[in-house]
């Protein structure tokens, strides 16, 4: 009895006070007042930007995502093979971290370790990168997360699940995800699918719309029913191929058939978002703080508010018992 008093509780809070606080937090005027001390940061720190951040930015802008490779960003430094010596050495010390997603094996520790000297916080953390996703971002951004997963083919026939499934991200208007394929990823090895403009303020922007804190996910096949096949696209790609997406555009992928994937995953978020880091800082970080760019320091310091961060979680505990 006391547990369906709770739940019923926890209900009426969230349909009465917690979707219209986050409705609020994220209306255009708001969410640019909010974030105005990382705007006028980003606008006294501006990034000197090469051919190819420019027309990274600016096919992000005009799509939503876009595709580059680790060589064009980082030439002649060896990124890829880099990247995949670290994946082989973590795939031989542990058999990975099963998580909710069964279809995925994680490489990584839920909050790893933020070590300046780990090769996927180097490319996180690079100035070139933070250039791209603050331009697009309009301010200096916070680098909340990362992860190195194993997409395992299932059998034919099976359901997908979760972001195997047509979705926005929920946290902000605006997120960005850099992702990074360290092996060949074609039909077989589950790509990731994107809508293109269905980001912020473009063109299939409003069907199926997010609703911050929750994100969307449309029925199958609801989606091809309004938006036509030539209008989604699928990222197959070389090993080292980058694609830097705004996840509340819809999007899914890693349904993976036949051949496995083994993807980097990178992600960003306004200075307002109510997402805390998803890393541990060691000590190291306070040594190396003074060798680090603003934009660096920005991306790592930054705190979300606690009390953000508490109705964030409380209020996808309401959604999944909702």
């Amino acid at each position: 009895m006391l547990s369906k008093i709770k739940n019923i509780a926890t209900k009426t809070i969230g349909n009465l006070i917690l979707k219209p606080y986050f409705k609020i937090r994220t209306q255009r005027l708001i969410w640019l007042f909010l974030n105005r001390n990382s705007r006028d940061l980003f606008r006294t720190n501006p990034p000197s930007l090469n051919e190819t951040q420019d027309k990274t930015i600016n096919t992000l802008f005009q799509e939503g995502i876009a595709e580059t490779h680790l060589d064009e960003l980082f030439p002649k430094e060896n990124k890829l093979e880099k990247l995949q010596q670290y994946a082989l050495y973590l795939k031989n010390q542990s058999s990975g971290k099963q998580t909710s997603k069964t279809f995925l094996t994680y490489l990584l520790d839920p909050k790893p370790e933020l070590d300046f000297e780990n090769e996927i916080v180097k490319i996180a953390l690079d100035p070139k990168v933070l250039a791209i996703v603050n331009s697009y971002f309009g301010m200096l951004g916070k680098f909340y997360y990362f992860t190195l997963n194993i997409t395992h083919p299932v059998p034919a026939g099976t359901e997908a699940e979760q972001s195997q499934k047509w979705h926005r991200d929920p946290e902000d208007i605006k997120m960005l995800k850099m992702f990074v394929y360290l092996n060949d990823v074609d039909d077989e090895a589950g790509p990731f699918i994107y809508v293109p403009k269905s980001n912020l303020g473009n063109k299939w922007n409003k069907i199926f719309p997010q609703r911050p804190p929750i994100g969307y996910y449309p029925q199958e096949r609801e989606l091809e029913k309004v938006v036509p096949q030539s209008d989604i696209k699928k990222y197959v790609g070389k090993a080292g191929s980058v694609i830097f997406g705004d996840t509340t555009g819809l999007h899914k992928g890693g349904y993976a058939t036949k051949k496995e994937r083994l993807m980097l995953t990178i992600g960003y978020a306004p200075s307002s978002s109510p997402l805390a880091e998803q890393y541990t800082y060691s000590e190291e970080i306070k040594k190396r703080l003074a060798t680090l760019t603003p934009a660096q320091k920005y991306a790592i310091i930054l705190k979300p508010s606690k009390l953000n961060t508490y109705i964030l979680k409380k209020f996808r505990k309401f959604f999944k018992r909702g």
